[in-house]
């Protein structure tokens, strides 16, 4: 609960001096209207406020002070403002700038009784509030603490206003316009600020699945190398022993289409691998008699050439220069490891003195 302190000490026929300790807002302002509001109806002409003690004060308090001021001047005198703290200067400034009442504002108690033609002000004080929403318990004042502490001691304001800098604020309604559209403008950014700890939010859980999908990709790259280099050692080796089948070697599927066509056969016949591999034997257009051979593939025995029971047959054909030459053609069949007939082994021999052949 806010508190305000309020204590009347008259220093003179026409001067009354008032201390405040405390808040002054809208909450308390009506207890210090009960002290002020009589004040223009009786002898006193000259009112300082001491506000040395008063560390919050708003608009509607400050209004208040202003209304007093007003008729204060209207039966010569005023209302003046001493030992303020900064924020109450400030406060009071920034009303005078925008066109409110000028309030006098004096940095000291002397200073401020110095038109009223009175010297010294001696004040015991009132008590001190505690912080704003926190319960206590007041102290109560000790007599002879008093009589120790005679005459109270002023402090100096860090920056004194004076009547010259004064200007004016804008009407109580249209703080309250400026305050709705700051507190709009809060909201909103709160709005903004939220969207964006979302979106990061949302940027932080895309970045974690990119980097688990690019570790993911990482290793089926590193499988598809390790893979690639087997594939190319398994080509080394069939090439290897594709070269050991004869002097020419190629390898056909059961719809005769060539799988494997070795560097010999490219050279006899004429033809390059990348154009044989996938074409059907008898479209290559080689010199090679297919159909002599096809229907010798029925009775072709399993396993690989070059071994003892294989079909060979000796054949008279043309190579890719266009020069008549004798092969022997040796027929196997391919079989996979469940031994069902998968395609055909061709190996293709020059004849050399003393090899024999059957037909």
């Amino acid at each position: 609960m806010m508190q305000l302190s309020v204590r009347l000490v008259p220093v003179g026929d026409t001067t009354l001096v008032v201390a405040l300790a405390g808040e002054l807002d809208s909450t308390t302002s009506p207890i210090l209207a009960a002290f002020l509001d009589p004040l223009p109806r009786s002898r006193v002409k000259h009112v300082i406020v001491a506000a040395g003690d008063l560390w919050f004060c708003d608009l509607n308090g400050l209004e208040q002070l202003a209304i007093t001021h007003r008729a204060m001047q209207e039966k010569g005198g005023h209302l003046a403002v001493a030992e303020a703290q900064p924020a109450l200067c400030r406060l009071i400034a920034l009303m005078t700038e925008h066109g409110g009442t000028a309030i006098p504002l004096f940095s000291t108690m002397p200073d401020a009784l110095a038109g009223t033609g009175v010297e010294i002000y001696e004040q015991t004080g009132p008590p001190r509030p505690v912080s704003r929403h926190l319960a206590c318990f007041r102290r109560a004042r000790d007599p002879r603490s008093e009589q120790h502490h005679g005459t109270r001691r002023l402090r100096p304001q860090e920056t004194p206003i004076t009547p010259d800098r004064q200007e004016n604020l804008p009407p109580p309604g249209r703080w309250s316009a400026i305050v709705g559209r700051l507190r709009s403008a809060n909201a909103d950014l709160q709005r903004a600020n939220d969207e964006l700890r979302s979106a990061n939010a949302e940027l932080r859980h895309a970045n974690d699945a990119l980097t688990a999908r690019a570790a993911e990709l990482r290793r089926a790259n590193d499988a598809l190398v390790a893979r690639t280099a087997e594939l190319d050692e398994v080509g080394r080796i069939t090439a290897s022993l594709v070269h050991g089948l004869g002097d020419a070697a190629v390898v056909l599927d059961a719809d005769m289409r060539v799988l494997i066509w070795g560097a010999g056969a490219e050279e006899l016949w004429g033809v390059r691998a990348g154009e044989a591999v996938g074409r059907p034997l008898a479209s290559l257009g080689t010199g090679l008699p297919v159909e002599r051979i096809v229907p010798l593939v029925r009775d072709a025995p399993a396993g690989g050439a070059a071994r003892a029971g294989a079909r060979r047959v000796a054949l008279d054909v043309v190579n890719g220069r266009g020069r008549p030459t004798r092969l022997t053609v040796e027929l196997s069949r391919l079989r996979p490891g469940d031994d069902s007939g998968r395609g055909l082994i061709i190996a293709m021999k020059v004849p050399r003195p003393g090899d024999s052949h059957d037909r």
